[in-house]
C-alpha cells in the first residue's frame, strides 16, 4: 500500500566516542553518525507525525545495527574536548552496500508522490556507483533533500525526484556543482546562511545569532533533516518561501545539538497539520 514517505538512504557511519583521563580510558561508547544519524534526527523530529515508522520513513538499504561492518570513526573524548582520531575500519566497510534498482523499485513502490528522499552521502559507496538503469524507473517523488560532502553523489539519483535541494557547508560550495540542483542551501559555521537558486542566484541570507559550541558533530546531518522533515510536513508548494522557512527550523535544532557533546538527536518536533 503506498504512504507519503520519507526515505533516508546514504552511508551508515558508527562514531565511537572513547572516555579518556589522565591518560586512562574510562568509557566506550557506539553511536549513529552519518546517514544513520539524519534518519534517527528524522523519526524525532517526525514523532508526532508519522503513523508507524516501518510504513512511513524507511532507511534504505535496510540494515541491522550490529550485523554490518559500518565505517566506523573515532573520536577520542578527554577533559577539554572531542576530537576527531581516525577511521578503525575503513578497509571493512561492507562491499554490498550499493543502493541497487531492486531496492529503489522497492521504495518507490511504498511512495506517493508527495513523498521525500534523502541523499547522505559521505562517498563510502551506498550513492557512489554507476547506476544507468535509473532512468527507466518511472515514479518519482516530490523532493529530494543532498547532502553530498564530497561532492560524489551519482547525480542520476536525482532523476527520481521533481525538486532537489543540495545543502553543502563552508567550502563544500562549487557554484557548477551547484547548479545541478533547483536550490542550494549554503551554511558557513557562523555566517549567514545562503539560499541559492538553480542559476546560483542569491535568493536570501538568513541571519542567525551564534550559539558557544559544544561539539559541533552530527549538526550538519540534522541540519539536513530538518529541512527534509520541514518540507515533508508541509503541503505547500516548494519555493522559496518554504525554504526560508525550514531553514529557520532547521538553525533551532541543529544549534541545539552543537550545545551538547558526542552525535546528537534534536529534541524539536514537528506536530501534524
Amino acid at each position: 500500500m503506498r504512504s507519503k514517505t520519507i526515505i533516508v538512504t546514504g552511508d551508515p557511519i558508527i562514531d565511537i566516542y572513547i572516555q579518556n583521563k589522565s591518560g586512562v580510558t574510562t568509557s566506550y561508547e557506539e553511536i549513529c553518525g552519518g546517514a544513520l544519524n539524519v534518519y534517527e534526527n528524522v523519526k524525532s523530529i517526525l514523532k508526532n507525525c508519522l503513523n508507524g515508522f516501518s510504513k512511513s520513513s524507511l532507511f534504505l538499504p535496510e540494515m541491522k545495527f550490529k550485523t554490518q561492518p559500518y565505517y566506523k570513526i573515532l573520536r577520542l573524548n578527554e577533559e577539554k574536548d572531542i576530537h576527531f582520531c581516525k577511521p578503525i575500519n575503513k578497509s571493512k566497510f561492507y562491499s554490498s552496500s550499493f543502493l541497487d534498482i531492486k531496492t529503489l523499485d522497492y521504495a518507490l513502490s511504498c511512495c506517493t508522490n508527495d513523498s521525500v528522499f534523502v541523499f547522505s552521502d559521505y562517498n563510502k559507496g551506498v550513492l557512489n556507483g554507476s547506476n544507468d538503469n535509473i532512468r527507466y524507473i518511472s515514479g518519482k517523488v516530490r523532493c529530494g533533500i543532498v547532502d553530498s560532502k564530497y561532492r560524489s553523489l551519482n547525480l542520476s539519483y536525482l532523476e527520481l525526484v521533481e525538486i532537489s535541494i543540495w545543502r553543502c557547508t563552508g567550502k563544500e560550495y562549487c557554484s557548477e556543482y551547484a547548479k545541478n540542483f533547483d536550490y542550494t542551501i549554503w551554511t558557513d559555521a557562523e555566517k549567514p546562511i545562503k539560499l541559492l537558486d538553480k542559476y546560483q542566484n542569491l535568493i536570501k541570507e538568513i541571519n542567525f545569532t551564534p550559539i558557544p559550541c559544544v561539539d559541533s558533530c552530527g549538526a550538519g546531518d540534522t541540519f539536513t533533516a530538518a529541512i527534509a522533515c520541514w518540507v515533508y510536513e508541509s503541503e505547500r508548494k516548494i519555493d522559496s518561501n518554504l525554504l526560508i522557512d525550514a531553514i529557520n527550523f532547521a538553525i533551532l535544532c541543529s544549534q541545539e545539538v552543537v550545545s551538547m557533546p558526542k552525535t546528537a538527536i534534536t529534541t524539536k518536533a514537528l506536530l501534524p497539520k
